[in-house]
C-alpha cells in the first residue's frame, strides 16, 4: 500500500537520522497520526504530476501560437484529483 501523509518537517528530519528510537513519544503519537489520517493512493494510479505545470507551459503555448482546443483543457480539468495542492497556484 502506498500512502501519502503529512508530518512535520523537524520530526521527518529526526526520523531520517535516527529513526523512530531518535524521536520523543509525542512525536511518535504525530507520525501514528499522521499515517491513520493519510491519503492512500488507489491501486492501479497513474503518474502523479503537478497539473499546474501542465497549465502554465498550456498557456505559455497558447500565447505563441494562439490556439490550444478546448478539450486540451477539459483533458486537465476532468482528470481526477488524487491529492489536493499543498497550496493555490494561480495559472
Amino acid at each position: 500500500m502506498q500512502i501519502v501523509i503529512d508530518i512535520d518537517d523537524e520530526v521527518y528530519k529526526q526520523l531520517l537520522l535516527y529513526g523512530t528510537e531518535g524521536i520523543k513519544v509525542y512525536e511518535r503519537i504525530q507520525v501514528g497520526t499522521a499515517i491513520r489520517n493519510g491519503t492512500p493512493l488507489p491501486k492501479g494510479h497513474g503518474e502523479l504530476k503537478d497539473t499546474n505545470v501542465l497549465r502554465q507551459k498550456l498557456m505559455i503555448w497558447d500565447y505563441k501560437v494562439n490556439a490550444i482546443p478546448n478539450y486540451a483543457w477539459k483533458c486537465i480539468e476532468d482528470t481526477p484529483t488524487i491529492i489536493e495542492a499543498d497550496k493555490e497556484i494561480k495559472v
